[in-house]
């Protein structure tokens, strides 16, 4: 291997890292905001007085939030995969 390989592979595998901390990075802030929503939640239950549709209201906030971030969960993963690949192709 030469020291232009040894560069270049160098340069791929940082990147990849990169990518890996990126992903990391995303996930952290998705654990972040499911986090968040379930403060939303017990804050709403500490109010103590509540109806039927503020009950709904906050429940279909909360599930719409957590479809979103279960779509880019799974759009993490299939990064994820692709940099797998990535990997394995300058092995």
């Amino acid at each position: 291997m030469t020291t232009s390989d040894n560069s270049s592979n160098s340069f791929q595998s940082q990147a990849i890292a990169n990518l890996i901390e990126s992903l990391a990075m995303q996930h952290a802030s998705l654990a972040r905001l499911i986090d968040s929503e379930s403060s939303k939640i017990q804050a709403f239950l500490d109010v103590g007085t509540y109806n039927v549709d503020e009950m709904l209201s906050v429940n279909q906030s909360v599930s719409d939030t957590l479809s979103k971030i279960i779509k880019l969960e799974m759009m993490l993963d299939l990064k994820l995969e692709e940099i797998k690949k990535l990997g394995e192709s300058i092995q």
